[in-house]
């Protein structure tokens, strides 16, 4: 990477303590002065005086080192257009400025690639976090490659619409 506001953040600090489960991971932060002025956030949830959280989960509590704070001066946006996504790694602190149309929004998905050997959700019916409750009752993963040689996981090869997913 060029960009010099891109920096590497180490997962421990200077007295040795860990601060993430991550190895490595690159910062991003929301910033107050990016925000369009007179903008609120939607869900109203701030910490220490800046919009924060997912509808008002404070992530903090998931921290191996609960007094740990980024260094917010490293933070960058990532400005993009309509079309493009963006992929990181799960473990890469992140967050989005606040929503502030009505209108058009944007779409965030959660996904995973994993080898056909992991057991995505086992032993349980539903998934429980943050404060709710998901049914895992329509939940199936996808074969993206290869052949399923395990049998761990519900597999679909059609998408909600019936039509067949394409197999590489």
């Amino acid at each position: 990477m060029t960009d010099p506001a891109i920096a590497p953040v180490s997962p421990s600090g200077a007295d040795g303590k860990a601060r993430s489960l991550s190895a490595a991971f690159f910062q991003m932060a929301a910033r107050r002065d990016l925000a369009p002025a007179g903008k609120v956030l939607i869900n109203g949830r701030t910490k220490e005086g800046l919009p924060r959280g997912f509808f008002g989960y404070d992530y903090r509590q998931l921290q191996v080192d609960p007094d740990w704070k980024p260094d917010e001066s490293q933070a960058f946006p990532v400005v993009m257009t309509r079309g493009p996504c963006l992929i990181f790694w799960s473990t890469l602190m992140h967050t989005s400025l606040p929503n502030v149309t009505r209108k058009d929004y944007r779409m965030g998905f959660a996904a995973r690639y994993v080898p056909s050997s992991v057991r995505i959700y086992p032993d349980t019916d539903h998934v429980e976090e943050y404060g709710g409750r998901i049914p895992l009752t329509r939940y199936s993963a996808v074969l993206v490659s290869g052949d399923d040689r395990h049998g761990l996981n519900r597999i679909s090869g059609t998408n909600l619409l019936g039509e067949p997913f394409a197999r590489r």
